[in-house]
């Protein structure tokens, strides 16, 4: 399947050679959201709450623009300039995420504009991104059909696709 660039009128362009985000099937890749509004402009300078917030805000809006939500995001790294601000990224990270967060691993780099404080890198998977659903295999189907022929009888699979009642 072929990868996909998906915009939102709510992130800024970047003047450099990279994409907000790439839809590759059902996996959506946000490399590098940060605090810029969308006319690119700086928001929270020296504030890491509020760059956090831009960047998260900037992450569902891209997110959204797939067609998934944040609930589909499975995987994050944030790439924090000082680690004295981790409590406060923190902080606004958990009301995004306040069940069932995704995986994240947090790192401190220095990265290139010194106004940055934070970076937030994102992995999504969902059958909804790209509106799309997920193709179910030919076994799943095979099974689906049989339930749905109204074999109450559990199922079995004896070898490769094929699929017998259980007696």
């Amino acid at each position: 399947m072929p990868k996909r660039v998906i915009r939102s009128a709510k992130v800024a362009e970047s003047k450099l050679p990279l994409s907000q985000a790439t839809l590759a099937g059902n996996i959506l890749y946000i490399g590098g959201a940060v605090a810029h509004d969308a006319r690119g402009q700086l928001v929270g300078k020296g504030d890491i709450r509020a760059q956090t917030r831009q960047a998260l805000e900037n992450i569902k809006a891209l997110v959204e623009a797939a067609g998934g939500t944040l609930l589909d995001v499975a995987r994050i790294t944030v790439f924090l300039t000082d680690l004295e601000n981790f409590a406060g990224m923190n902080e606004v990270y958990a009301t995004y995420f306040p069940a069932e967060p995704p995986t994240r691993a947090t790192v401190r780099v220095d990265l290139v504009n010194p106004d940055f404080l934070v970076e937030i890198q994102v992995t999504a998977i969902s059958g909804e991104l790209g509106h799309a659903p997920l193709a179910p295999s030919p076994l799943y189907s095979r099974i689906q059909l049989a339930n749905n022929a109204g074999l109450t009888k559990p199922l079995m699979v004896d070898g490769p696709g094929r699929i017998k009642r259980r007696r």
